[in-house]
């Protein structure tokens, strides 16, 4: 196995293990989470990004074959993502839709979305190169989802439901894979070890930013 692999293998399996965390708790002592709203990159993205002009996508064979009804819907995968089970487990629902889907009514808004973007980064080198939605323009849309389930349910029980939901930001890996070993752009001005104090000063500033993900879990692939 390659180095890349082997990062790219550690960083997959650093989410599993968040989720599998979380999902235990659920099960041992519920957490009572009102909504899920996941941030990142292909590991959680449900297929915003057959939503936007970009050729990282997967909407077409094999992905989504193990689906209910086997079509490919935009996953990274053969059928649901760590993340789809997390919602299922949180008793929110089964799978967990992508923000950009014209079809999302605010009734499923309300109980969570995913605006993350395959091929995404933190760094905003790894968005231009994939033309994908950086981690502001997600933001940005988090914001946008919150002024419609104010509208929809009034600022009190907004307020309650963005309070009590659970945060997943997945982000990093294609930084270090992309800018670090396949394209070795960053490593001009940075050492690994100082490209991830980067990456983890961007997940710093995220949080500054937006206090409502203080409680977020994050896995990246600095962790």
């Amino acid at each position: 196995m390659s180095k890349t692999q082997e990062n790219a293998f550690s960083i997959i399996s650093t989410l599993l293990y968040v989720l599998l965390r979380l999902s235990i708790a659920t099960s041992a002592s519920p957490l009572n989470a009102t909504a899920l709203f996941v941030f990142g990159d292909s590991t959680v993205d449900p297929g915003n990004n057959i939503h936007i002009p970009t050729n990282a996508r997967a909407d077409h064979p094999p992905y989504g074959r193990n689906l209910p009804d086997h079509k490919p819907l935009g996953r990274y995968t053969n059928g649901k993502l760590a993340t789809d089970f997390l919602s299922s487990r949180l008793g929110l629902k089964e799978l967990l839709p992508p923000y950009l889907d014209p079809t999302l009514s605010d009734d499923e808004l309300i109980s969570g979305v995913s605006f993350a973007s395959a091929a995404m980064g933190l760094d905003e080198m790894t968005c231009l190169r994939s033309k994908v939605m950086n981690i502001s323009t997600q933001l940005g849309y988090f914001d946008e989802a919150v002024s419609r389930i104010t509208k929809k349910l009034g600022s009190r029980e907004a307020s309650r439901i963005v309070g009590d939901a659970i945060y997943l930001v997945s982000a990093g890996t294609n930084d270090m894979l992309v800018n670090m070993y396949d394209l070795p752009t960053r490593r001009v001005d940075y050492t690994v070890s100082q490209y991830e104090d980067v990456l983890l000063q961007k997940v710093q500033s995220i949080i500054e930013v937006h206090p409502n993900l203080l409680s977020l879990v994050v896995s990246t692939s600095v962790l």
